[in-house]
């Protein structure tokens, strides 16, 4: 079983689970600065902290996601970004009900 998606399947060796979340678990992705491969979730917080590119981000102050340096002040300027109101989607950020970790949209594919 897959512990980023919960996906079960009887093929899953170890290689095959390593195949998995290099190439199709919907909860990781590939950094585009690094090539890491990290839980969507922890985006922001990876190229805050742990990117070998960690010193061209920089957090907003308002939405607290990780933007690139040399686009921060456009960012802020144009207030295209909210102040967290609760949690959020780990897949797409919008905000979420009580007790969500994902929306409905992104749960079925159809972001």
């Amino acid at each position: 079983m897959c512990i980023f998606c919960g996906e079960t399947n009887e093929s899953f060796t170890e290689e095959m689970l390593d195949m998995h979340y290099w190439k199709s678990c919907p909860m990781l992705k590939r950094c585009d600065h690094c090539a890491q491969v990290i839980e969507i979730s922890g985006v922001s917080e990876h190229l805050l902290t742990e990117c070998e590119s960690s010193d061209k981000f920089a957090q907003c102050p308002r939405c607290k996601e990780a933007i690139p340096k040399e686009d921060l002040d456009e960012h802020f300027a144009e207030k295209s970004c909210q102040a967290s109101k609760g949690p959020r989607c780990v897949l797409c950020n919008k905000v979420l009900g009580n007790g969500d970790e994902v929306c409905g949209p992104c749960l079925s594919g159809k972001k």
